[in-house]
């Protein structure tokens, strides 16, 4: 007799990540609380960075504040969706984070944001069975394009500002839940 938690999906083996694939609920369950830490990580990027913009000196505490909860945001991410290697996960969303983010962020901070924000939620978001990398990357992609777009050509900062807060995670799970539809359906 075992006193361990139980959790929906547990096969039984004791581990606390099961082998089944996860429940398009339980995805998009990850990816709304992962969201709302990310908005935790974002506004005060975004609020140092406009105050930089205006002339102000950068609010470096506000800055820091913000990217000391990027890795909170990988982390909420991979384990409440089950990733099976959730350290190592965020680890390499980190990595991302910084590879993707960085350069694209000399172009334009906020899509810089966009496209760190997504690569590591590619990392850290667990993959559908027998799912490809391409079209999770085709998605950050796009949306990373779309926030360039409007906060370019678009009539409203403040939407750019908002959609981008709501793009990362988002469109990766927008990307698997195409990817298990063209398959067949079923759960992801």
């Amino acid at each position: 007799m075992t006193f361990l938690p139980r959790f929906e999906g547990d096969d039984g083996s004791g581990r606390l990540f099961s082998s089944r694939p996860l429940s398009s609920r339980g995805r998009w369950l990850a990816i709304l609380a992962a969201s709302a830490v990310l908005q935790v990580a974002y506004w005060p990027i975004i609020f140092a960075l406009g105050a930089s913009h205006a002339g102000d000196p950068v609010p470096v505490e506000l800055l820091l504040f913000g990217l000391a909860f990027v890795p909170a945001s990988f982390l909420v991410l991979a384990f409440t969706s089950r990733h099976r290697r959730a350290p190592g996960a965020v680890l390499r969303a980190m990595g991302l984070f910084l590879l993707v983010g960085l350069p694209v962020a000399l172009l334009n901070p906020v899509v810089g944001l966009v496209a760190g924000f997504g690569a590591g939620g590619i990392a850290t978001l667990r993959a559908p069975s027998d799912s490809r990398l391409r079209p999770r990357a085709i998605a950050v992609a796009a949306a990373s394009v779309y926030a360039l777009a409007l906060l370019t050509v678009g009539p409203d900062e403040l939407f750019a500002l908002l959609s981008a807060a709501a793009l990362p995670f988002a469109v990766v799970g927008i990307a698997d839940e195409i990817t298990v539809g063209r398959r067949g359906g079923g759960v992801a």
